[in-house]
């Protein structure tokens, strides 16, 4: 594999983040706060500037720059600022061919020098139209080089991923459960799924929900089993990511409200990952006496 193949392949497609989903974008630059992304077709929209919907030089530069800022954020594991092979996920070899202070070590400059070069390469040949930026048809094929997490490490879960200055969290927000209960599988009211959810992973599997005639939960009983292991298997991935990563943190629930039930969920989860200690968080809960 020639140079632009390794940096790409090692510090590109082996993040552990899912690459574009913990880029630095214009909302933590003119916000300071978290962006959040779970879908390959906000990159354009987080980082267009102008709103042009096509990214020019500058805006490709600036989130270039924010990328690796990210990226040593995840993979600088000791804190020391600069990158080891292990940290970098490439070969000894190939740090030694982007090392331009010959410490055996790579810095943001070294890389952001290499990348900046790929940058270029990779401008020049999606650029089909020759407008000198990329539309989200040419940016697509972004999508097919860089997509793939680090090898064992699956990153793609239900829990939200936001990046800012201060590093990298990971929550779970309550709005979305609904719809990924469904996707899942599982089908009833929101209430019900809510519910359910709370309700099996916090006691277990083996209790039945007292349904009062309720058909969402009559069907979601025979489902309890089934609830719980593909609750706790979403869990499982941020645990291995935590343990991955001893930069990143996780707030257990967020946006929470009436019937969602993250007084019984919030507190099962912060018990799974106790292991963690104060880098899980249980997040705003609404109290029980406020249902």
């Amino acid at each position: 594999m020639n140079l632009i193949g390794k940096i790409a392949s090692g510090l590109m497609a082996q993040s552990v983040a899912h690459n574009y989903n913990s880029i630095h974008t214009k909302s933590v630059s003119k916000t300071q706060e978290p962006i959040k992304t779970n879908s390959f077709n906000s990159i354009l929209k987080l980082m267009d500037v102008n709103a042009d919907d096509s990214l020019d030089a500058n805006e490709l530069r600036v989130g270039l720059e924010n990328y690796i800022s990210g990226l040593f954020l995840l993979r600088d594991l000791d804190g020391d600022q600069a990158l080891n092979a292990s940290e970098a996920g490439i070969s000894k070899v190939a740090i030694s061919e982007l090392d331009a202070n010959s410490d055996r070590f790579l810095d943001a400059g070294e890389i952001t020098t290499e990348a900046g070069r790929i940058l270029d390469g990779l401008v020049s040949i999606l650029d089909t139209n020759n407008d000198k930026s990329l539309s989200v048809e040419e940016l697509a094929i972004f999508e097919l080089l860089f997509s793939s997490a680090s090898p064992g490490l699956d990153t793609n879960t239900i829990f939200e991923r936001s990046l800012s200055s201060t590093g990298e969290t990971l929550a779970l927000n309550m709005d979305t459960i609904p719809d990924r209960m469904r996707q899942a599988g599982f089908q009833g009211s929101d209430n019900a799924l809510y519910y359910a959810l709370a309700h099996v992973y916090n006691v277990g599997p083996g209790k039945k929900m007292p349904d009062e005639g309720d058909e969402s939960l009559a069907n979601l009983n025979a489902q309890r089993e089934e609830i719980y292991q593909w609750f706790d298997g979403e869990v499982a991935k941020v645990e291995n990511i935590l343990r991955k990563n001893p930069q990143v943190t996780l707030t257990a629930i967020t946006n929470d409200g009436r019937d969602k039930c993250g007084f019984r969920l919030g507190p099962a989860i912060l018990e799974r990952l106790k292991e963690f200690g104060d880098r899980v968080q249980l997040g705003n809960v609404l109290p029980v006496s406020e249902y």
